[in-house]
């Protein structure tokens, strides 16, 4: 059963399917910020190897996922490019809109290993500041 918007419990570390603003093709995004009525989020992409080249400069910006720890959700094994280059956002509005006309679902929150994991990239990324790194990380 889909709730209704209303319901739609938006916050951080949530996670949903479909297409979105700066992303190309249908992802999974997770939710790592939000501010006022803006949400920050990370794709997942199976792509590995072209996440690696995207990432050679700042490897600890790289996040695995394997399907164990996040079963029926992927199947194969992912990863999330949190840098600030692939930091997209979406207002909340926006997504709503989306819920509404059934172009995203919701996939729930994320398990704890894999918000764990982002946490440790994002504070170890070379493309945020120190502020940034405190804003993404914490709660």
């Amino acid at each position: 059963m889909k709730l209704p918007v209303e319901c739609l419990n938006i916050e951080k570390w949530k996670a949903f399917k479909g297409i979105f603003p700066g992303v190309e093709g249908i992802h999974r995004i997770i939710i790592v910020h939000k501010c006022n009525e803006k949400l920050y989020f990370f794709a997942v992409t199976s792509q590995i190897e072209k996440a690696k080249l995207r990432s050679k400069n700042d490897p600890s910006s790289l996040v695995e996922i394997l399907p164990k720890e996040w079963e029926g959700v992927i199947t194969k094994v992912s990863c999330l490019e949190c840098s600030k280059r692939n930091l997209k956002k979406i207002e909340v509005s926006v997504l709503k809109e989306m819920y509404k006309q059934s172009s995203c679902e919701v996939l729930g929150t994320i398990p704890d290993s894999i918000k764990q994991k982002i946490i440790v990239s994002i504070s170890q990324s070379e493309s945020f500041t120190e502020n940034e790194k405190n804003a993404l990380t914490r709660g």
